[in-house]
């Protein structure tokens, strides 16, 4: 779309940056797809007093050309995102008024006196300021990417006589200074980008749930009621009274069986009639009885369960905001007793922007939320001619035939705030399950069996890995949560806190080579290396603590999690931390299996007095197993501690 070259053009002829949009405006409104604009407004950019910097005609003119060169598909930077070109914008205005404004560059020759001596003195100030902020951090790595823009249409000969930069990228952004922003920048989104706490994430699926399997029929029945009531001849819509055009539907409303929300006697609905005195305007003056019934408790309730819906399609699915914004009707689909999706791709696409059909295995509560969603919006979506699931369902004078994609982050925050009472984001969802799977707590794997509606944690697996979206998102977290636990167990070792038979024979194979200082980064490659290149290694926590590590040199022996399956890698689901030999026990876990034993002789004691035996039995034998661990590992606790304390005394 864009493909002018700045320093050839006359800016006294107006032409247009995007139709209909002419450069010399102050505010560009740019419609970038179906129902999104990206918008530039120049006046809202301030200098370091407040002012507008309309008072500097060629600094905004200096503006208007590096954000006309931060566009996609520009003569400099092919492929960029609209929404990246927004972000840069909004860190250009904080370059025009922290280091052009603050100095007074804001003329042609001030402007082109600027040399890479000031700039580095700039972005030194800069990088102070990351040290102690993750939002300067980003805000300096985009302002590095706008002087590079600057350079880049300088060097090309793209940027006008005047505003050209004097300086090159390497004498102005060392190699340390990048890194070290980096640094700064994957904290900071390592923060950002936590995924939901199973407490949170189990909240939501059952609010979800409910809305979804309880409440949505007569959600659904009170929104068609609603919507298709009688209307007024100039459009706006009539209050239900008891008598006039909606006598009939107030009589329906007045026997509507609203569900109540568990555990209360709270309808989702309650249409109780309210009779005050209106005054009259007929032929018999004074006042008169008049009932009606208030509707408008039926919106925020659609609205949750258009929320409960995408929250569940997130979750479930591990698509993005956009690819949950363009999902069309009978968008599912059966085969070989598999529940499939039709979505579109967008960032792993070959063409980003256009996007790659594709199709991924659901759960059956997607199917259902995805039919919830196209009965919900059907008036709408047939009034706007639409294909696409979600629509507004209130239709503007815009008549966007398709939701914004925005809308979709906004929904999710306000559910997960609702009705978990924390704050989150999309984002998070694609996250949460490849978390869940890799911690593998006893709480966080029967959540994951009750969030797919699967028997077995086995299934979940097999159902996940064929989901590219969500297996990319494990495969990330696995590389990430490998590293965390090599380092963690292996610094247990060296420092003599593990305990156990592999604790043993890996303290004696190791602790030459691991003096518990690993660096995170040696550690990162070897896993990514070992995923890469196939090698059986399995690290992960077990559902007591401690760590389960099994490689292909530890022992020739099968462990219980592999020797009880007919594949040749780890099941969880038989794990058998109380013989297994690939067990590393820890503090942790040595805490846990003391729990154990409080739990099951707990169990014990609320048996009935004439039950079966057999649950007796159960219960004492899983006493005596852990009884028996907790004395081993006492045991060769002790002797390590011994060990340890002679070693310092000798």
């Amino acid at each position: 779309m864009i493909n002018k070259n700045l320093s050839e053009v006359d800016f006294g002829d107006e032409f247009e940056v995007s139709p209909g949009i002419r450069f010399g405006e102050d505010y560009w409104k740019i419609k970038t797809g179906i129902s999104e604009h990206c918008s530039f407004r120049f006046n809202d950019i301030l200098d370091s007093k407040g002012e507008r910097i309309s008072a500097y005609p060629d600094l905004k003119l200096f503006v208007k050309i590096l954000t006309y060169y931060m566009f996609p598909d520009s003569v400099l930077h092919n492929g960029r995102s609209w929404d990246t070109a927004h972000s840069y914008f909004r860190t250009l205005g904080s370059l025009i008024r922290e280091f052009f404004a603050e100095r007074f560059f804001v003329s042609k020759d001030l402007i082109r006196k600027i040399d890479g001596e000031q700039i580095r003195a700039f972005l030194d100030h800069c990088a102070r300021s990351s040290e102690h902020s993750a939002l300067h951090a980003n805000l300096t790595k985009n302002i590095t990417r706008i002087l590079n823009i600057w350079i880049s249409a300088s060097e090309t000969g793209a940027m006008p006589e005047w505003c050209r930069a004097n300086f090159v990228t390497s004498n102005v952004v060392s190699k340390q200074f990048k890194s070290t922003q980096k640094k700064l920048c994957d904290d900071e989104r390592e923060l950002t980008w936590t995924p939901l706490s199973a407490h949170q994430i189990r909240l939501g699926y059952e609010s979800a749930y409910d809305y979804i399997y309880k409440f949505s029929d007569a959600i659904l029945e009170a929104h068609y009621l609603i919507y298709t009531r009688p209307r007024k001849l100039d459009g706006n819509l009539t209050s239900v009274r008891k008598d006039g055009m909606t006598k009939e539907l107030f009589q329906r409303l007045l026997k509507f069986k609203a569900p109540t929300f568990p555990g209360t006697d709270k309808k989702v609905f309650d249409f109780t009639p309210k009779t005050q005195k209106v005054k009259s305007h007929g032929y018999k003056s004074g006042y008169q009885d008049r009932t009606t019934i208030d509707i408008n408790i039926v919106r925020p309730e659609l609205i949750n369960l258009k929320r409960a819906c995408i929250f569940i399609i997130g979750l479930l699915t591990g698509l993005r905001k956009k690819e949950i914004a363009y999902l069309k009707v009978n968008a599912t689909f059966a085969r070989d007793g598999q529940d499939y999706l039709y979505i579109t791709r967008f960032k792993t696409a070959s063409n980003p922007r256009k996007g790659t059909p594709d199709n991924i295995p659901v759960p059956r509560i997607v199917v259902d939320a995805i039919q919830i969603l196209e009965n919900l919006f059907k008036h709408q979506r047939k009034e706007l001619e639409s294909e696409y699931l979600l629509v507004s369902d209130i239709i503007t004078v815009k008549r966007y035939s398709k939701i914004k994609i925005n809308t979709i982050g906004k929904d999710v925050r306000k559910f997960l705030i609702d009705f978990t009472g924390e704050d989150g984001h999309t984002h998070q969802l694609r996250k949460t399950i490849a978390w869940l799977l890799i911690s593998q707590g006893e709480e966080n794997i029967d959540l994951i069996r009750q969030l797919f509606g699967h028997k077995s944690y086995g299934m979940t697996l097999r159902y996940i890995l064929r989901n590219e979206l969500l297996s990319g998102c494990i495969k990330e977290l696995l590389e990430k949560n490998y590293t965390e636990d090599l380092h963690q167990a292996l610094s247990k070792i060296a420092s003599g806190e593990a305990v156990g038979d592999l604790a043993n024979k890996l303290r004696q194979r190791s602790i030459k080579n691991y003096p518990g200082q690993i660096l995170a980064s040696e550690i990162e490659a070897f896993v990514h290396s070992a995923l890469e290149s196939g090698v059986p290694l399995f690290i992960s926590r077990i559902p007591i603590g401690g760590f389960c590590i099994n490689s292909s040199d530890i022992s020739k022996k099968k462990p219980p999690c592999i020797d009880d399956t007919d594949e040749g890698k780890p099941n969880p689901e038989f794990c058998d931390y109380l013989n297994c030999p690939h067990v590393l026990h820890t503090s942790e876990s040595v805490e846990n299996v003391k729990s154990q034993i409080s739990f099951y002789e707990k169990k014990q004691k609320h048996l009935p007095e004439f039950g079966d035996d057999r649950i007796q039995h159960y219960y004492e034998s899983k006493i005596q197993k852990n009884k028996k661990l907790l004395e081993q590992l006492s045991a060769r606790a002790n002797i390590i501690i011994a060990t340890d304390s002679e070693t310092k005394n000798g």
